[in-house]
């Protein structure tokens, strides 16, 4: 009988963590669906293309090829289907042209798969590895900050907390550029130098850790206050092994729902790194690539972030469901 419930039990588990991944999937391609067919239906030809029709510069435009390329004879929602086919098998979506002013230097930067991802490697590398810092710091201090609660400590930890979650990356990164030059340090890209990473990671950290030791801090007072403490503690359990039982799951669990919003904020704190520290990349020409109307590789954009959001949503999911078995199933 116990081996039939336990059965049922991962059966159901199975089932709600493949709803869960279809529920990401089906958002993902709905959210850029939708957003291609606003922008293809506002804006069908990018605003080079425009410019040339304006001008009355037929003779460099070929009709036919134009109506080709950029499917004219299309309806928007035939160009969006279209393009989320491109988009499921990764087929090549392409700038309209080579331009200079956005970092489109040659035919291969063209390519938006190379030019938000292949060009912006190292910037993704800084982010994950920030994150992953932050998520380390930030629960550590969170735990000290609950088990010294009220103390000198415990404030000390909270001030910087609030204070830094308070404080965006425009305020932060001029600070700590400020204290690089007190000392004479000059910041350019260099992959032999750790100043290179040291400097950005920092930054990033100091503002990712502080909503981490926030919430950490609030769960692990709950879990000092909960009845349960008193009785592990009553029956000798070593500190350690009450936390790992009344307080760890607890503060994981609250944590899961920031990730996903963590990591589409690091995603847009490129621009900042590609501006201040000189980390290649392209994130800082987005604003170009909106007023020349690129919907194409705008809508790649969007998939990426919305893609990187998905993920880690359903990998949070995972974690809860694995985590909380029963309470996910009752739902």
């Amino acid at each position: 009988m116990f081996k039939t419930i336990k059965l049922n039990l991962k059966n159901k588990i199975f089932l709600l963590i493949l709803k869960k991944f279809f529920l990401s999937i089906t958002f993902v391609i709905a959210f850029t669906f939708l957003v291609h067919l606003i922008l293809i239906s506002l804006y069908p030809l990018p605003l080079n293309e425009e410019i040339k029709i304006t001008s009355n510069e037929f003779g460099s435009i070929n009709l036919v090829e134009q109506s080709k390329e950029y499917n004219l004879d299309k309806t928007a929602f035939t160009k969006s289907f279209l393009f989320l086919w491109k988009l499921i098998t990764f087929s090549a979506i392409k700038f309209s042209q080579v331009d200079t002013s956005i970092a489109v230097f040659s035919n291969n930067d063209r390519n938006a798969w190379t030019y938000f991802v292949s060009n912006n490697e190292v910037n993704y590398l800084i982010i994950i590895f920030s994150q992953f810092l932050s998520f380390m710091i930030g629960y550590l201090l969170g735990v000290w900050a609950g088990y010294k609660k009220r103390s000198y400590i415990d404030y000390l930890i909270n001030f910087f907390s609030v204070l830094f979650l308070s404080t965006s990356l425009l305020i932060v990164i001029p600070i700590v550029i400020h204290f690089e030059y007190l000392f004479g340090i000059i910041v350019n890209y260099n992959p032999k130098k750790i100043s290179t990473f040291l400097f950005p990671i920092v930054t990033i950290v100091l503002i990712s850790q502080s909503a981490i030791v926030k919430i950490v801090r609030g769960e692990t007072i709950k879990g000092l206050l909960h009845p349960s403490y008193t009785y592990y503690k009553s029956l000798g359990f070593s500190e350690w092994s009450i936390f790992r039982k009344s307080i760890l799951k607890n503060t994981i669990v609250a944590l899961l729902p920031l990730f996903p919003f963590l990591l589409v904020g690091s995603l847009s704190s490129s621009v900042f790194l590609e501006t201040y520290f000189n980390i290649p990349g392209n994130w800082k020409h987005i604003y170009g690539i909106l007023i020349k109307k690129e919907i194409g590789p705008i809508c790649v954009l969007i998939y990426l972030i919305v893609l990187s959001f998905s993920i880690s949503y359903f990998a949070c999911e995972v974690i809860r469901i694995i985590l909380n078995p029963f309470v996910e199933r009752s739902k």
